[in-house]
C-alpha cells in the first residue's frame, strides 16, 4: 500500500493568477510627436496592483540596451514604485478597423520588474512597430496603447519553503517493517457466527509484523492484546487479513481509499469498533 504526497509545484498552478488588468494609454496628436532618436515621451503614472506604471514611448527609437532599427518606434512599460513586482503584461495597439493587432509582451513568462531605483524596472520592445505602420492604426490622431497586466493573486506569491513536520511521513516508513516491527499478528483463519457458536469455512492467514506505539495511541484494545517483543505471534480471529491491514495502515497515519471505505464498509465499522479505532468507525459509518 503506497502513501501519496501532497503535489510540489513549479510555478503558479493555472487559476492562481489574476485576470487581466487593462489601462489603455492616449499619446494624442502621434503624428506629430518628435522623432528624435532616444527622446521620449512619458505617460502619466498609472495604479495597478498597488503599483505605479509608466509607458515610455520613443517615436524615433531608441531609449533601451538593445538599438531601434531605423523607423521603428520604442515602448517601454516602467515600474515606478519603490517595491518589485513579478507580472505577466502585453502592450497592444488594435487597429480601429478591425485589422491585425500590434503587440508585444510576455504572456507566459512571469517578469519581475525591480524597483524603480534600479535598473530592470522596465521591460519593452525596442522595435514596437513600424512609426508608418502605426499611423493607419490612429483614432481621431491618437494611438491608443493598451497596457495589459496580470500577477499571482493577493496571498499568493511565492512563500518561502517551511518544511512540514516529517512525523507522519516517517512512520509510514515503518509501516509492515518487519525489522523495526515489535509486534506480530495472525490474521484469518475459522470465522465464527455472530453468536460464537457455528462455524464457517476457514479463511486464508496472513502474518502482519507491526510496531506497538501506533497501536497505543491508535488502536488501544489492540495494544492491550499483545506485548513488545513477543516471540509468539497475537491470534486475529473473525477479521480478514486484508481488512487487518486497512486497519493498520491506518494506524500508521494512512488514509483508507473510498472505494475500499465503500465495498468494506461493514467489516471495517465492526474491526475498528472491536480494537478501539474510533475515528476510523466514524469515518466508514
Amino acid at each position: 500500500m503506497s502513501a501519496r504526497l501532497d503535489a510540489v509545484q513549479v510555478g503558479a498552478p493555472p487559476g492562481r493568477l489574476s485576470g487581466w488588468m487593462i489601462a489603455p494609454v492616449h499619446f494624442n496628436g502621434f503624428a506629430g510627436l518628435p522623432t528624435t532618436k532616444d527622446l521620449a515621451v512619458h505617460s502619466p503614472e498609472f495604479s495597478c496592483f498597488g503599483h505605479q506604471w509608466e509607458v515610455a514611448m520613443y517615436p524615433g527609437g531608441g531609449g533601451g540596451v538593445v538599438d531601434s532599427e531605423d523607423g521603428f518606434v520604442a515602448l517601454w512599460l516602467v515600474n515606478k514604485s519603490a517595491e518589485a513586482i513579478g507580472v505577466h503584461y502585453k502592450l497592444v495597439s488594435k487597429h480601429p478597423a478591425g485589422g491585425q493587432d500590434i503587440w508585444g509582451g510576455s504572456t507566459s513568462t512571469m517578469r519581475q520588474f525591480s524597483n524603480m531605483y534600479s535598473g530592470n524596472a522596465c521591460f519593452g520592445h525596442p522595435n514596437f512597430a513600424r512609426r508608418s505602420t502605426l499611423m493607419n492604426y490612429l483614432v481621431d490622431g491618437t494611438l491608443i496603447v493598451e497596457v495589459h497586466l496580470r500577477t499571482n493573486k493577493p496571498g499568493q506569491q511565492s512563500a518561502p519553503f517551511v518544511p512540514e513536520n516529517p512525523f507522519l511521513r516517517n512512520a509510514m516508513l515503518d509501516f509492515g517493517d518487519e525489522e523495526t516491527a515489535d509486534v506480530k499478528f495472525e490474521v484469518g483463519g475459522t470465522v465464527e457466527s455472530a453468536k460464537g457458536r457455528r462455524k464457517r469455512a476457514k479463511m486464508p492467514t496472513a502474518t502482519f509484523h507491526a510496531n506497538h506505539y501506533p497501536l497505543r495511541l491508535n488502536a488501544p484494545a489492540l495494544a492491550d492484546m499483545c506485548k513488545p517483543g513477543d516471540v509468539s505471534p497475537t491470534t486475529i480471529s473473525n477479521v480478514r487479513p486484508e481488512v487487518f491491514k486497512h486497519l493498520l495502515y491506518y494506524c500508521y497515519g494512512g488514509k483508507i481509499g473510498k472505494d475500499d471505505l465503500q465495498s468494506d464498509a461493514k467489516d471495517i465499522i465492526d474491526a475498528a469498533d472491536r480494537f478501539g479505532i474510533v475515528s476510523l468507525k466514524l469515518e466508514a459509518e
